[in-house]
């Protein structure tokens, strides 16, 4: 065949021949960049074919995928070429069946297959053997990625669903684990793995992992805030494998900010009051380990404000209680530069008058700014305990800090609340030192360390003021690490 008569002669001819799966105008041969994932043409015969002409451009050496899904099972090969304008190629592509194949082999080829309780992966949108389980839905890398459940789980308000456990070791995000039947719901049994491949137990998920989950499985509904679900996801949820369609409007993981957070429905995405209940449609993490991941205090960053700290010196998700073994320090209010920074006390330390507090040391090698450390246990008061580190990670002792410390803290974890003196606390710091871990909120007035004149000490409370150094006011501490 001759095609030097097309423009530039851009392309070459090929005469794939392939053995295994036959093609049609419902089951084409897609060919694909490998590399990049990426469709170069879609081959649809008019009647059931074996053997197909592709125009196909020219280009360097470039390894190519070709698929093909059936209604039983989907076949893949891949193959180096460099292709040349103008000539002709004939070429047999030898396709072998994917499926049943593995859970803990899972990569992007499988998205959209069917996963049973045994952990073995069939084609989409059609029975597995075994127990249908859920949807591949989300890949980040052989063997780990997410599955979207078949039922929905119980409905919640989302302050409830912010309460359970996260798990941030499936997928390379934060999960928000059901802890029990009576979230799970009639419809979803309890895993801890499928086949030898250990899963998260249901969750819901980030609104990034629904958005990527949407878009895996077809969606083309969404709006400016993201994709969501249509009719293309129901057909991999309905078809073959006896799921209920996604209706109505469902909560993701996700906060927006203090008061709300972000649900999806048909048509968009939206956030809404956390006291309402919303529908939950969960998802399995695979391929992670079973107990959850943290950073270390040593590697902190400002993409860590607002994360709990723990006595062992480490980092966890923000609003949520420690795992059994740890005890909870302080919340991350302030990083200076990797593994230094500032953390405020879950408690208050005892009241103080300020001309004792500037009686105590000075401690400048913390986060590069001076702080008043407190000096004994009667200065730290029955809530708080002696630290000189916490793990491997050197710590100040409980100190009060700079008034530009405190409020740079106040600002890192959401405060909205200031005058022109300043930002002091709010309902949403009170939010990271309260909820999960056991915190006493902020409440009344608190000293800093900040002289405003030889007679007066900056102090906050409802707004910033100063006041005579004579005074006794509270204490809620910092430790510099």
């Amino acid at each position: 065949l001759d095609v030097t008569t097309q423009p530039a002669a851009q392309f070459a001819i090929f005469k794939f021949t392939l053995s295994g799966p036959s093609i049609d105008a419902t089951h084409p041969l897609v060919i694909m960049d490998n590399a990049s994932n990426k469709t170069i043409t879609t081959v649809t015969p008019a009647s059931t074919a074996t053997s197909v002409f592709v125009a196909m451009p020219a280009a360097a050496s470039t390894t190519y995928k070709f698929v093909v899904a059936t209604a039983d099972n989907k076949y893949i090969k891949s193959g180096t070429a460099t292709i040349e304008a103008g000539k002709y190629y004939r070429t047999p592509l030898t396709m072998e069946p994917r499926y049943p194949l593995a859970l803990s082999s899972a990569t992007i080829d499988d998205l959209g297959a069917v996963v049973n309780s045994e952990g073995q992966m069939s084609v989409e949108k059609a029975a597995a053997s075994g127990t249908a389980v859920g949807i591949v839905g989300k890949v980040t890398e052989t063997g780990h990625g997410l599955i979207l459940a078949l039922q929905d789980a119980a409905s919640q308000n989302w302050n409830t669903i912010n309460g359970w456990t996260s798990v941030d070791t499936y997928a390379g995000t934060t999960l928000k684990v059901l802890p029990d039947d009576a979230a799970r719901g009639t419809k979803l049994t309890s895993y801890t793995a499928l086949g030898t491949t250990a899963v998260s137990n249901w969750a819901v998920a980030q609104k990034s992992d629904y958005e990527a989950i949407f878009q895996t499985l077809g969606s083309t509904a969404g709006d400016g805030d993201g994709t969501t679900y249509d009719g293309n996801v129901n057909a991999y949820i309905t078809t073959g494998v006896g799921g209920a369609a996604i209706s109505g409007d469902y909560w993701s993981a996700t906060e927006n900010d203090v008061d709300i957070a972000w649900d999806f429905f048909s048509d968009f995405w939206d956030y809404s009051e956390k006291e309402e209940s919303y529908s939950v449609r969960p998802v399995l993490g695979f391929g992670g380990d079973a107990a959850p991941a943290y950073t270390l205090l040593s590697d902190a960053t400002t993409s860590d404000y607002g994360k709990v700290v723990c006595d062992g010196g480490h980092l966890h998700e923000a609003k949520t209680a420690v795992p059994a073994g740890c005890t909870a320090v302080g919340i991350l209010g302030k990083v200076t530069s990797t593994g230094h920074g500032l953390i405020l006390a879950l408690k208050d330390a005892t009241s103080q008058d300020w001309n004792t507090i500037n009686g105590w040391t000075s401690e400048t090698s913390y986060a590069g700014i001076t702080l008043k450390v407190l000096p004994d246990d009667a200065a730290r008061g029955t809530n708080l305990t002696s630290y000189t580190a916490l793990g491997s990670t050197a710590v100040s002792n409980w100190a009060v800090a700079q008034k530009s410390d405190y409020e740079a803290i106040f600002i890192n974890l959401g405060s909205i609340k200031s005058d022109e003196d300043g930002y002091t606390y709010d309902a949403n710091v009170n939010a990271y030192i309260t909820t999960g871990v056991g915190g006493t909120a902020l409440s009344g007035e608190y000293w800093s360390a900040t002289e405003y004149d030889g007679d007066a000490w900056y102090f906050c409370s409802v707004f910033w003021d100063y006041s005579d150094k004579e005074e006794s006011i509270s204490v809620r501490p910092v430790l510099g690490f």
